[in-house]
């Protein structure tokens, strides 16, 4: 495709990510009326923040067991590649250390200062703010410590135009996912929606937001400084995807997203699927790099480090979420506080509102991260390269 041409259809399939959910959710409430709602649309549509109307279906503990082994098996297969068809690698040495980066101390100073103040909830009101800061000062910390592990290079050091572009970008595109969640009848809810007005509530979280992409990449960047971890997959089974194969993923991205809608509880996880098939497509399709790409040589690294960069992350998300309520009788007034309301999978916690098998969602975020990274990159126009050793154009 063109230049022009590419751009166009990028934007054809941004436009069809917010229609087909849309439409399809009208055709399924068409008639109905639920509290707080405009009449014929989902349950709970247009609140800001997310909240639960209704209740889910409850544990469905057949379809929790074949997801848990499926799950298992993937999780083994992630730790003993081999198991696939990956080849061993020879054992690379560590990276030699340099010295801190200047902006380390101070972010990891304001992270644990931000954790502190949230768990303790003292002093008040000011642990009901503390979200930004700790996110903020755990990211760039995060990236300090890349510096340190890969020769002083680091997205902030090398590419500080890129580091402030994650935040930006992240803002914008994890209000794509809050506004998928009205069509799943809200799968994740804010129940303190009463601390800000309206216009408070999206300035927050406007800030709130920009902590999602960034804190994955980084993640990323840092794993890959662990030179053991990344060369267990480098080797792996060889996958090509034809041209027309592509163009099916692709329509089956947009057909998820009208069955998600319109079959809200049973195509719950769609709400994940559909993203990266439909956005990885169609990326592909332009012929632009995806973290897909490089399988057609057997290289599974970028893919798959940067899924362990989503788990390890949303690991810290559940953590200090959880935290900042799990100590105390009375409900928190945290504004960035989630519960969830997950149909059929509402079965075991680890000191999260996450259940277990939720987790696995986090390895498919990271994918979903990059694609999306890529996609809004080549709309607007801005350099999407965080890894020059992966990314080859």
């Amino acid at each position: 495709m063109s230049a022009l041409k590419s751009r166009l259809f990028l934007l054809m399939t941004g436009f069809l990510y917010f229609f087909i959910p849309y439409v399809a959710s009208r055709i399924r409430w068409a008639g109905t009326n639920y509290p707080q709602t405009p009449p014929g649309f989902a349950p709970g549509y247009g609140l800001f923040t997310d909240q639960q109307i209704i209740a889910p279906p409850g544990p469905n503990y057949t379809l929790f067991w074949i997801l848990a082994v499926l799950g298992l098996v993937f999780i083994l297969c992630m730790i003993f590649p081999t198991l696939v068809g990956f080849k061993k690698p020879a054992p690379l040495p560590p990276p030699t250390p340099v010295a801190w980066p200047r902006w380390f101390k101070p972010a990891f100073i304001t992270m644990m200062t931000a954790w502190i103040v949230m768990w303790t909830r003292w002093p008040a009101p000011l642990f009901e703010y503390a979200f930004i800061p700790l996110w903020w000062g755990f990211i760039v910390a995060v990236d300090g410590w890349t510096y340190r592990r890969n020769n002083g290079v680091s997205i902030l050091s090398s590419r500080p135009g890129v580091f402030k572009l994650l935040f930006a970008f992240s803002s914008v595109a994890w209000f794509s996912f809050e506004y998928l969640n009205f069509f799943v009848v809200e799968i994740w809810y804010y129940p303190h929606n009463k601390i800000f007005t309206n216009f408070g509530f999206v300035f927050w979280y406007l800030l709130s937001f920009t902590v999602v992409w960034p804190g994955i990449i980084n993640w990323y960047t840092l794993l890959r400084t662990f030179p053991n971890l990344g060369s267990r997959y480098l080797q792996g089974p060889k996958i090509s995807f034809s041209r027309p194969v592509i163009w099916g993923l692709y329509v089956l991205g947009l057909i998820s997203f009208a069955l998600m809608a319109y079959f809200p509880r049973p195509c719950f996880m769609f709400i994940w699927l559909a993203p990266i098939l439909t956005i990885a497509s169609a990326v592909s399709l332009t012929g632009c790099w995806t973290p897909f790409r490089p399988i057609k040589d057997g290289n599974w690294r970028p893919l798959l480090v940067m899924a362990i960069a989503g788990f390890c992350n949303g690991v810290f998300y559940e953590l200090w979420n959880e935290g900042s309520n799990y100590w105390y009788s009375s409900p928190t007034n945290n504004p960035n506080y989630w519960k969830y309301a997950v149909p059929y999978l509402d079965i075991g916690y680890i000191f999260s509102q996450m259940p277990i098998l939720g987790y696995l969602g986090y390895f498919a975020f990271g994918a979903i991260v990059w694609s999306c990274w890529v996609y809004g990159a080549k709309v607007v126009g801005f350099p999407s390269e965080f890894d020059d050793s992966e990314v080859n154009p």
